[in-house]
């Protein structure tokens, strides 16, 4: 089958979108398709074994998907959605955020033209937010992230994530100062990095928390595996709905007990595996967060049920889910919703 793909954020950069884009395109090239990245990320075109065109020419565009069984883009391209409409019957979008999270015409008119694509969202959050109909596809994580023989969990909690207001680091601290006036022992590492970080380390002195946090900053590839390891908890508590949440699978998978807020994607991407809380109710996350504490680490038969729900979140699992679909366009020229 020949794949054309429209990803405009691609490796080498370095994101969830970016991942789950070139985990993809690794996985058809290997099932033997024939498969071409179009792309305006920069970076080297060698060495995929697929083709990688970093130069978005509409023209070559339009030759490549007309001589395509499959045009496959990653969220709906105002640059590209043209193309998409004269190649319906083989153009399908993978859905990886939602156009109703700001309100612009671009994400107005781009969340329109959902009503023509053949759409696959990441979460059941997401396909409630599009005009037009979607199946659900789950993302997957990487398989770097997994439970380290010998790592003792000696530590309580941690924080994964950029320093960003949205992504409710702030909102963990004051919950921890809630815990630290009831006397409650504990420790906390905050990795990751970020314009809010020095607000966020004059919030420790402010819940009288000096002791207990640690600010690690990024940790990246096997350091922040072996991090996730150290710890009993991973707290994720997005202040916004998520449109999925790929550390939640990240931390499920290194042996974390999750505690999680619940709106948007991310109580679909930990499933029953995971702790939830309203988003923004810091009490509620403090009592979450306690409870996960007196559960402690998972135990042996919690893992044989979280091992075999991540086993159907793999990229050669989920690749296959959207083969599936491809196999249905190139046959019917359409998708079937339920």
């Amino acid at each position: 089958m020949k794949i054309t793909i429209v990803s405009l954020n691609f490796h080498p950069q370095i994101g969830g979108l970016e991942n789950i884009m070139y985990g993809l395109a690794c996985e058809w090239h290997q099932q033997g398709h024939e498969v071409t990245v179009f792309t305006v990320t920069p970076g080297e075109s060698t060495g995929y074994g697929f083709t990688v065109i970093r130069h978005l020419s509409l023209p070559k565009l339009y030759r490549f998907v007309q001589e395509s069984d499959i045009f496959f883009e990653a969220n709906i391209s105002l640059k590209t959605c043209l193309i998409g409409t004269l190649f319906r019957k083989r153009w399908l979008v993978t859905q990886q955020l939602t156009y109703t999270h700001v309100q612009r015409w671009q994400e107005v008119l781009k969340n329109r033209f959902t009503n023509i694509a053949h759409n696959i969202s990441a979460s059941r959050y997401i396909a409630n937010t599009l005009k037009g109909k979607s199946k659900v596809i789950p993302n997957f994580y990487a398989p770097m992230f997994r439970r380290l023989p010998g790592i003792e969990k000696t530590k309580d909690i941690v924080f994964v994530g950029r320093l960003v207001s949205d992504k409710g680091a702030d909102d963990l601290l004051k919950a921890l100062g809630i815990m630290s006036a009831k006397g409650l022992t504990f420790n906390c590492t905050i990795v990751g990095d970020g314009p809010e970080k020095e607000t966020l380390v004059q919030l420790v002195a402010k819940q009288k928390l000096e002791g207990r946090v640690t600010f690690s900053g990024a940790l990246r590839g096997e350091e922040l595996v072996r991090a996730m390891n150290e710890h009993k908890i991973m707290v994720v508590p997005s202040k916004w709905p998520e449109p999925f949440g790929i550390v939640a699978l990240e931390g499920l998978a290194c042996g974390c007990r999750m505690v999680c807020s619940e709106d948007g994607g991310l109580a679909e991407a930990v499933s029953d595996h995971g702790l939830l809380y309203p988003n923004n109710d810091i009490a509620a996350l403090a009592d979450a967060i306690e409870t996960a504490l007196q559960q402690g680490v998972p135990k042996d038969n919690e893992l044989e049920q979280i091992d075999a729900y991540l086993n159907t979140r793999t990229s050669g699992a989920v690749s296959m889910q959207y083969m599936k679909l491809f196999l249905e366009l190139k046959k019917t020229g359409k998708l079937t919703y339920e």
